[in-house]
């Protein structure tokens, strides 16, 4: 391999002004930098470039410095018809084509920056200016563009040569019209035979724990003879220690406490496949040598690739090596799932593993709500390998050690890995220092000016390009995404001034503007402390009549009305007042309360009161045997008025209170 390193120290020289003699063939060399990369060695650079730049200041006291600086210009004819045609794309730097077919951390541009001084400091920092949206698929000026995201294709083909029962070597064929992964099989993936798959039957019931360790086991229905039992598993007692060159085993001894199969403890034969149940990484594995049973131990000699802790479960025979297929999900999204596949002890019950993050343990099936496996979906076994190398060639990956009886026409598919994380823009921010009160201590900040920025322009925006139906809500098998999702100690949620007033006459600290059905449907406007749990507290909505709920019931101090009613005249002007407080006229035997917000259907309650005096500037009749005499609403005028009664005329004014619910 050709490692081609320069060294470029600048002193003495300000940007723009012209290379010293001694420099400029250096400089000029720059451009004509090649090196062959195919020889493979263990260097991390084909080509690398350092500098150190000591300039001094400009007269007019600025200082510019660059390692590398393009200066571009693009003008003559260009189009712009965006998906009715086509359109001019100039670009600065280009890299069509970047495949990393490896496992691991990939990167296309990567960089350390420290700083040690004061001052603005900043990763990338671009002035970005111009454009105007005028073709169909214009998306106007961005600063930063980024499509991130899982490759939707897949690999999906057949066997065409290095065939055979364990090959760790196959070559394949891409079936026609199936988009994958750029002419890769994916690396750390499986790669399932699925014209070797047999075994079929459907769950009954949810996963339950495989006693004595950190595995579910998902209970089984409708197995044709029932699931083949392992021959023999254990859990170790030393730990697997990480292999010294990737993708290949290496002989480790590990030591382990064999586990119950059938009411005995069967120990564990050489010669022939282990799979290792994580718990950080499974594998199957070559079982080179074992040691003779003793005590309920066994001592094992594998060749490993993977590092796994003490505690790890290992199983031989049976049903090791599968991949676990959910068939509603291959009917929902087209792509079949592959869990880890582990062993039986019973035949009935199926020991999985779901890798997550580095960790196969406690992990639930089925995964309701992600995935559309339910508690009866029906599911397929497949012989499978974990691809641990891509070569040069395409569709020609290494296998780990398997026991597949991979044969020449065998349909194949490397499907994608059981889980993904995935994010657009990720920040992670450290401070030590308080940050001043102009606030520029942020992760993240969104700043916008001039006149464009008007109720059209949204400074923060989500959409969610999946159909409704994609959701429980529209019929789908999937639960909604959450739109924020904050963990850790914080303390106000959101801090905001007050709306501004706004074209459509109201302001609104929140706008919801329609429901993700667009009908009439009620939801949740709040649920602590989770809408996802049994006798979570809600508040509800109903667009249908425009009332909100508390389902839970409500507990407060006090109530407070918008307005409420003193009036010691006859008839009782109350205007919108849904509560108040009135007086029948001694010697009258009855009293009309004008308020426009009475219904057909209001609750109208009354409230006889002594003590009311000073509001309404009357003496109230205090006789108990007058002032509490029957009284009741004896009429109603929606929109208009109700009138209060009693069953006598009295010579004081009875004093009363009144409330109205709608």
């Amino acid at each position: 391999m050709k490692l081609l390193v320069m060294l470029f120290v600048v002193s003495g020289m300000a940007v723009g002004q012209g290379v010293p003699a001694t420099q400029s063939a250096a400089r000029e060399s720059v451009s004509d930098l090649k090196a062959d990369c195919s020889a493979g060695a263990e260097e991390n650079a084909c080509q690398s470039i350092g500098a150190k730049i000591f300039a001094p200041l400009r007269t007019n006291g600025q200082g510019h410095r660059a390692l590398v600086r393009y200066d571009f210009q693009s003008f003559g004819p260009s189009i712009n018809f965006g998906n009715a045609g086509a359109w001019t794309i100039t670009k600065v730097i280009d890299a069509p084509r970047v495949i990393f077919g490896t496992s691991g951390i990939d990167q296309f541009e990567s960089a350390s920056i420290v700083k040690n001084g004061t001052g603005d400091l900043a990763g990338l920092y671009f002035y970005v200016y111009g454009g105007g949206r005028a073709a169909q698929s214009d998306e106007g000026v961005t600063g930063l563009t980024v499509n991130t995201g899982e490759i939707g294709g897949y690999f999906h083909g057949t066997v065409n040569g290095g065939a055979g029962k364990g090959s760790t070597a196959l070559s394949l064929t891409a079936s026609a019209g199936v988009a994958w992964n750029w002419g890769s099989t994916c690396n750390g993936c499986m790669l399932l035979d699925l014209s070797k798959g047999t075994i079929a039957g459907s769950l009954h019931g949810a996963s339950i724990p495989f006693p004595g360790t950190y595995l579910n086991q998902l209970p089984t229905a409708g197995v044709a003879g029932g699931l083949p039992i392992s021959k023999a598993w254990c859990k170790t007692v030393t730990a697997i220690p990480p292999t010294d060159t990737a993708g290949v085993g290496t002989s480790r001894k590990v030591s382990c406490t064999l586990g119950a199969i059938g009411g005995e403890t069967p120990g564990f034969t050489a010669g022939q496949l282990v799979t290792i149940a994580g718990q950080w990484y499974p594998e199957q594995a070559p079982l080179t040598a074992v040691g003779p049973v003793s005590g309920g131990q066994q001592e094992l000699t594998l060749l490993a690739r993977n590092p796994n802790p003490v505690g790890s479960v290992i199983f031989q025979g049976g049903v090791a090596g599968q991949s676990l297929s959910f068939d509603a999900n291959l009917a929902a999204t087209g792509f079949r799932t592959s869990y880890y596949v582990f062993g039986s002890v019973d035949g009935v019950h199926l020991i999985y593993g779901s890798q997550i993050a580095g960790d196969v343990r406690g992990h639930v099936l089925p995964r309701q709500g992600s995935e559309a496996e339910t508690t009866s979906s029906g599911f397929h076994l497949y012989p499978s390998a974990e691809v641990v190398a891509n070569t040069a060639q395409p569709s020609s990956p290494v296998l780990e050690p398997n026991g597949v009886d991979w044969a020449a026409g065998d349909v194949v598919e490397n499907p994608r890995f059981q889980s993904f994380g995935g994010t657009g823009i990720r920040d992670i921010c450290q401070e030590y220092t308080p940050t001043d009160e102009w606030g520029y201590g942020t992760c993240l900040m969104v700043q916008a000016a001039g006149p464009g920025v008007s109720g059209t322009y949204h400074p923060f925006r989500v959409i969610n390009y999946n159909k409704l139906s994609s959701y429980l809500a529209g019929g789908g098998v999937l639960d909604p995404v959450p739109i924020l999702f904050a963990e850790g100690p914080f303390g106000d949620l959101l801090q905001m001034p007050g709306p501004s007033r706004s074209s459509r006459g109201y302001d609104a600290v929140i706008d919801i503007l329609k429901t993700a059905a667009g009908d009439d449907t009620p939801f949740n406007l709040f649920a602590l402390p989770s809408g996802k749990h049994p006798g979570a507290v809600t508040m509800t909505y109903d667009p249908g009549t425009k009332l909100i709920g508390f389902p839970n019931g409500v507990s407060m101090q006090s109530v407070t009305t918008s307005s409420n009613c003193s009036s010691a005249t006859s008839p009782a002007r109350c205007g919108s007042a849904a509560a108040g407080s009135v007086l029948i006229p001694a010697g009258t035997d009855h009293v009309e309360v004008m308020t426009y917000v009475v219904t057909a259907n209001s609750q109208i309650l009354i409230t006889p009161d002594t003590s009311l005096d000073g509001k309404l500037g009357v003496t109230c009749n205090k006789a108990v045997a007058t002032a509490f005499t029957p009284y009741g609403v004896t009429a109603r005028a929606a929109g208009t008025s109700f009138t209060l009664s009693i069953d006598r005329k009295t010579d004081q004014a009875n004093c009363y209170s009144y409330s109205i619910i709608n």
